[in-house]
């Protein structure tokens, strides 16, 4: 059962909470209202703009999603997440676009290996292109990961 979480105000970035040590990235406006994200959450939690991705089973995927707006079609994109988990996690952590309708694709697809998790926050990327872009797909984070792994900022941006 997904439900909605609201996370700190943001300005420029879509993210749970945005750095502003990299000015000259363009990051997409957020989509939420009143400059706060509203996330779909399942098996995770968000205080204090970190969200923890928890599987109680390792076979139910933790997850948060929330629709984008202003996604260009055939367009390069950067996707980035930091990342770190207090103890080695059981699965990898995954962050893509997608739709129910079948826009998933594996190029799209942010994927850290737990190995190259630790405690520390450190900041995984991925270049994407959107290709045949369908309205408002998911940014969406998951794990299936029975240890919590923590993600405190997303970023989706245009690369020129």
């Amino acid at each position: 059962m997904w439900k909605t979480l609201a996370v700190g105000t943001i300005t420029l970035c879509i993210a749970l909470r945005c750095s502003t040590q990299t000015p000259s990235v363009q990051c997409l406006a957020d989509p939420g209202l009143d400059n706060r994200l509203n996330w779909e959450a399942e098996h995770a939690t968000i205080a204090e703009g970190i969200v923890a991705l928890q599987s109680p089973t390792g076979t139910d995927a933790a997850q948060i999603r929330q629709h984008l707006q202003g996604l260009k079609p055939h367009t390069n994109y950067t996707l980035s997440a930091k990342v770190r988990a207090v103890n080695t996690p059981s699965a990898q952590l995954s962050v893509d676009l997608y739709r129910d309708d079948g826009y998933d694709s594996p190029e799209q697809e942010l994927l850290v290996l737990p190995e190259q998790i630790d405690g520390t926050f450190r900041v995984f990327h991925k270049s994407l292109n959107t290709g045949a872009l369908p309205d408002q797909p998911y940014l969406r984070v998951f794990t299936f990961s029975t240890v919590p792994i923590e993600v405190e900022e997303l970023g989706l941006t245009e690369t020129k």
